[in-house]
């Protein structure tokens, strides 16, 4: 297992830079960053009068979805291409901390949303975020850039990003998959639709 801590500091030019130190067999592998928060267009009076969401107009970086995670949490694994990161509190079920625009659906969710607080998703055989519960949330924040609160998933200081309950075994053989099967059309190579 890697051990990774993210520690913040500031550079000579006022820059945010965060420096991770990861440990792998032993060795300590000191990486430099810059750290990149994205950018969100919040909307004016106006707009915020008439119920205009905030739009996201650049995606955090892994840094910064890194750096934002609990106090004492453990990164589990870590996507190569920087879309997720899987990260346990100790006691507490595994979660995953997701780019919304690099998940992919079972099927396309509805046209109204069902207003569920549920969250789920998992990994799929080709390192691909597979979500399973809250495609309504995953689907307006890759496609229509909006804002998600933290309460329902959403990152704060990382936009872009989500943060869902993770089911390492949910398209393995098991109760859950078997759903998700069905949502594929009992078709188990039925193609994942991108979030985009």
């Amino acid at each position: 297992m890697i051990s990774l801590q993210l520690v913040r500091r500031v550079a000579d030019d006022g820059a945010y830079y965060s420096v991770a130190h990861e440990r792998d067999f032993g060795d300590w592998i000191h990486h430099v960053d810059h750290v990149d928060y994205g950018e969100v267009h919040t909307p004016g009076f106006l707009r915020w009068l008439l119920r205009r969401p905030a739009k996201i107009i650049r995606d955090a970086d892994i840094a910064a979805a890194m750096e934002s995670l609990a106090p004492g949490a453990a990164v589990q694994k870590v996507d190569p291409s920087g879309s997720w990161i899987v990260y346990q509190i100790p006691g507490q079920a595994p979660r995953i901390r997701f780019r919304a625009r690099d998940a992919w659906f079972p099927n396309e969710p509805t046209i109204v949303p069902n207003g569920s607080e549920r969250t789920n998703a998992t990994i799929d055989q080709y390192g691909r975020v597979v979500v399973t519960e809250g495609l309504h949330r995953t689907r307006a924040m890759a496609r229509r850039r909006v804002v998600i609160a933290p309460k329902y998933g959403g990152v704060e200081k990382a936009p872009g990003w989500l943060d869902f309950s993770h089911d390492p075994t949910a398209l393995s053989d098991t109760p859950s998959s078997r759903e998700i099967l069905k949502l594929l059309g009992d078709d188990p190579e039925a193609p994942l639709i991108p979030a985009r």
